[in-house]
């Protein structure tokens, strides 16, 4: 089963050359897209010397949706793979993902425990595990015109997914404590859009 590998960056030059190196093996192709980082990460990327490697360069900061919008318009093969660059993921858990893959359309890879309020209420509403993971795999066919719509880190592709009548389905994973840099799911202003999250989703049940 072929499948493509997509990675955004953003800052990642602690971490990315490891995340390759041990993800590569997995996949077909790996595809990094790269957010205008200011550190090293790009030059690190581009001096990997790999065919399975192709990368994507953006001038200025576009947010992870647009950047895996991107990789998927590059991406050869019809099964595709999300993963962070924090190394937070273990790449051997992309074959939990692939092996689920042939009985669903999207598969999350879901942590057992999720610290912020935020992502609790956001699985709550999606009825999963884990709604915001970035570890995911699915068929690019069925899901290609719904992740262009993406706001709530993932967690509102699950809900329009549910609703075109696709199978979401879920496996454990994996999950490294955090060593470099921070999460962008923390603070305020998340635990605020999770509640509108909450909010937009339930009134769309209800009309």
């Amino acid at each position: 089963m072929k499948a493509s590998l997509i990675i955004p960056t953003y800052n990642e030059e602690k971490t990315i050359k490891e995340v390759i190196e041990k993800s590569k093996k997995y996949v077909d192709e790996i595809i990094l897209v790269d957010g205008a980082s200011t550190d090293d990460t790009y030059n690190i990327i581009k001096n990997i010397n790999d065919q399975k490697i192709k990368i994507i360069r953006h001038k200025k900061r576009l947010g992870v949706t647009q950047a895996r919008i991107d990789g998927m318009e590059k991406a050869e093969n019809e099964i595709i793979i999300f993963m962070d660059a924090d190394a937070q993921h273990n790449p051997k858990d992309i074959l939990k993902l692939l092996k689920k893959i042939d009985q669903c359309d999207l598969v999350l890879g879901t942590r057992d425990e999720l610290p912020r309020l935020g992502e609790r209420i956001m699985a709550y509403v999606c009825k999963v595990k884990d709604a915001t993971t970035g570890f995911r795999a699915f068929k690019k066919s069925n899901l290609k015109e719904i992740l262009k719509k993406e706001e709530y880190w993932g967690a509102d592709t699950i809900l329009r997914a549910k609703n075109a009548g696709l199978k979401v389905c879920e496996v454990p994973i994996e999950v490294n404590k955090r060593i470099y840099g921070k999460t962008t799911l923390a603070g305020i202003n998340v635990f605020l859009k999770s509640l509108r999250f909450m909010i937009k989703w339930r009134i769309q049940t209800f009309i």
